[in-house]
């Protein structure tokens, strides 16, 4: 009876998808073209970035928290003595209902930075109400009524909302110097003038934490913005040529530009590709604005459409750093250079009087697998070496032509290790293709795996589904043009291939528009495929208008024999249907799958907003990884965890990983281990039998070469293996 109930115990806490749990595999290393290790390489791409910091993990130090405008996505990075570590499991702590723009800011004085976030009815506040653990409280503000609203509100003719555009970026300072904090915005709705909300919090109450605000003027500095890079000074007018009206979004950061300790305005707008400086002339209580110049002055920001700018320690200097990037919602009909969107400007000054130094157009990217956006992952063994190798496919370059990124597999079946060998893979940018999406199956069912890609072409807008034939058994030769396959379906939808109906044909799964997926049959027996339709709502549509032109994979991943599907949608969660062949399971999805060690459990995950995942056995086990691509043009890896969370399982986290030759690594063990560590050919290169107590974190010096190792475990009967990257 003890042995029934102590297994009752056990089986109680493991999750209903227990056979589809997963972790967020950052190993596997991955090198440029001149063999640098990417130290963040899975961390899943940047578009449109708007960064702040907090002290996520209570060490002491800030740390950097990015709000992905185009996804309403949050990204975590910890700092490691001044080196930034991708930290997934920190993003699902911030609130979901975070949209439209991420400010992090005290407004109390209690030494937490809260949340300042956008919403239909204008700016809503979430108090940090964090101890031992990251955790928010919605502010509500009070109306005169004494009801309750979730939105900023401020006294103007009467007591209102403050209302913003939706693609406006407010700029959020303490612009008076009496410890509360206030706010400028581009004036509701005409977006021409700036108004200012002074916060009356220490006025009236002789603290900063009340959020009362008073709306001193709808034309401050008395200066009106016209159309990209044209200003009227004075309060007056427009020339007759110029607008005044609201033409897409305004951005607004206060800052110290120079030595007068007076608040100026940097101000960019949806038309423009650069930031002007207002500086204000006067004095704060009367501000005077006679130019606006572009900023800053040496290197000045180009991004080719909205650049907002944001200003914080971004490089744990020390001093906080101007960092400017895109303020966009979507790249549609753009041909804004989204590999290259984050330019950061090293504050070499103070951060009082900040002198700003021109660092990179691609701070943190470079540092990623980022292909700009719409990153579509496939996988083959390119050369026959037994090996699965790497193919990305974009959206577009800033030519508005699509390339295929080709990463060698330089490791092995069990042990991946990719390297960039090829940025313009069968040099794809020649061609008049933008959208591209690739696969490789054998569709012409050749016994090859051929090159299948759906593409829009740039010259006549027409999206077509092609397949280049591979002429080589044992790997890739590709050397055909490729030739169109009769199938109707529009830019945005997606295509899948798998034998649904077990005939030995590969057919169409299409997520279509509506939302639905439909079913496609096979109905060629040789040459160029053919299709029918047989369901046109195989998956039926979910009324969510965020899971439109769903994008599917397919595979065992639980090891039971059966075909399960996973889907991905522009909200950036994962969901798998177990055993999708079987109708009635084709209206249960399951999402938590993912692991977050900081909940102790698994949830769903925002993986990049839009998500175009493939399968592939990367580890040599029964039950396959996930790979994903997302909008922001990076990938995720998911790794089956097997689901056992039994006490038994041999778990171990090493971080950081990968590390500088001559730093230190972690070590966290539940049971006592021995740890060796041995180099790519095998050998040990540590002293044997290193006994590491269980619950006791271990630092350990790895004094080694540049290279990858393994750091071996051994508890009794249980072995685990990690890779170390050492560069």
């Amino acid at each position: 009876m003890y042995r029934y109930l102590l297994i009752c115990i056990l089986c109680y806490g493991l999750p209903a998808n227990a056979q589809f749990t997963y972790v967020d595999e950052q190993s596997i290393p991955v090198s440029n073209q001149a063999g640098e290790i990417l130290p963040l390489a899975w961390s899943g791409g940047l578009n449109a970035s708007q960064f702040n910091t907090i002290d996520l993990n209570f060490d002491g130090h800030e740390d950097l928290v990015i709000f992905d405008r185009m996804t309403n996505k949050v990204i975590t990075f910890l700092n490691d003595n001044g080196r930034h570590i991708y930290a997934p499991d920190y993003e699902s702590l911030f609130p979901p209902e975070a949209e439209r723009f991420l400010l992090l800011k005290d407004f109390n004085c209690d030494g937490r930075k809260d949340i300042f976030t956008g919403d239909p009815l204008g700016i809503k506040v979430y108090s940090n109400t964090s101890e031992e653990s990251i955790t928010w409280e919605q502010f509500m503000f009070t109306t005169q009524t004494g009801g309750k609203r979730p939105v900023i509100l401020t006294k103007g003719f009467n007591l209102t909302n403050l209302q913003i555009q939706p693609d406006d970026l407010p700029a959020i300072v303490d612009a008076d110097g009496d410890g509360d904090l206030d706010i400028f915005n581009m004036r509701y709705p005409s977006g021409a003038t700036i108004e200012y909300h002074q916060n009356l919090s220490m006025e009236k109450y002789g603290s900063c934490d009340s959020l009362e605000f008073e709306r001193i003027t709808q034309t401050w500095g008395g200066v009106t913005e016209c159309e990209c890079g044209v200003f009227a000074f004075n309060n007056e007018d427009c020339d007759a040529g110029g607008r005044t009206k609201h033409q897409g979004g305004k951005a607004l950061l206060a800052i110290h530009a120079n030595d007068d300790d007076i608040i100026d305005l940097l101000v960019s707008e949806a038309d423009c590709d650069q930031v002007f400086l207002l500086q204000n002339t006067g004095s704060f209580n009367d501000p005077i604005i006679t130019d606006a110049t572009t900023f800053p002055e040496t290197n000045a920001i180009s991004l080719t459409t909205f650049p907002a700018v944001y200003y914080e320690d971004v490089n744990f200097d020390g001093k906080k750093d101007l960092i400017s990037a895109p303020n966009l919602y979507s790249k549609e009909h753009l041909t804004i250079n989204l590999k290259s969107s984050s330019w950061l400007y090293q504050n070499i000054g103070s951060n009082e009087h900040p002198e700003l130094e021109f660092v990179t157009e691609n701070f943190l990217q470079s540092d990623m697998i980022d292909v700009g956006d719409n990153a579509v992952p496939a996988f083959a063994d390119a050369n026959g070496d037994g090996d699965y190798d790497l193919f990305i496919s974009n959206n577009s370059e800033i030519d508005t032509k699509s390339r295929i990124y080709f990463y060698e597999n330089i490791g092995t079946l069990d042990e991946p290790a990719f390297k960039l060998i090829d940025d313009n893979f069968l040099s794809f940018s020649d061609k008049s293709f933008y959208n591209l999406k690739i696969h490789f199956h054998d569709l012409n069912r050749d016994g090859r795996k051929d090159l299948i890609f759906t593409a829009t072409n740039a010259d006549d807008g027409s999206t077509k589904l092609y397949i280049i034939p591979n002429t080589n058994a044992a790997g890739l030769t590709l050397n055909g043009s490729p030739e169109i396959i009769p199938f109707n379906f529009t830019s945005g939808e997606n295509l899948s291939f798998v034998d649904v109906n077990q005939d030995g044909a590969i057919d169409l799964l299409v997520g279509r528009s509506s939302g639905a997926v439909e079913y496609w049959r096979s109905t060629s027996t040789s040459g160029l495929p053919a299709f029918s339709l047989a369901d046109n709502a195989y998956i039926p549509a979910d009324p969510n208008s965020l899971t439109q032109s769903i994008a599917t994979t397919s595979g065992d991943f639980n090891a039971d024999n059966k075909t399960d599907l996973v889907l991905g949608d522009q909200r950036g969660i994962l969901k798998i249907i177990s055993d999708f062949r079987t109708k009635e399971n084709r209206t249960t999805v399951i999402t938590e799958i993912i692991y977050n060690e900081r909940l102790e459990k698994y949830t769903a995950r925002n993986l990049g907003g839009r998500l175009w995942p493939t399968v592939v056995n990367l580890f040599a086990t029964d039950k396959p990884a996930i790979v994903i691509g997302n909008i922001l043009g990076g990938l995720r890896v998911l790794r089956n965890d097997n689901g056992n969370s039994l006490p038994h399982t041999l778990r171990i986290t090493v971080t950081p990983n990968p590390i500088r030759s001559g730093e230190r690594i972690k070590i966290q063990s539940v049971r006592d281990v021995k740890l060796e560590i041995v180099n790519a050919l095998g050998q040990q290169v540590s002293l044997p039998d290193t006994m590491l107590s269980g619950s006791i974190e271990h630092f350990v010096n790895v004094n080694l070469p540049a290279g990858l190792y393994f750091l071996k475990f051994v508890s009794h009967s249980s072995t685990s293996t990690q890779r170390l990257i050492i560069y």
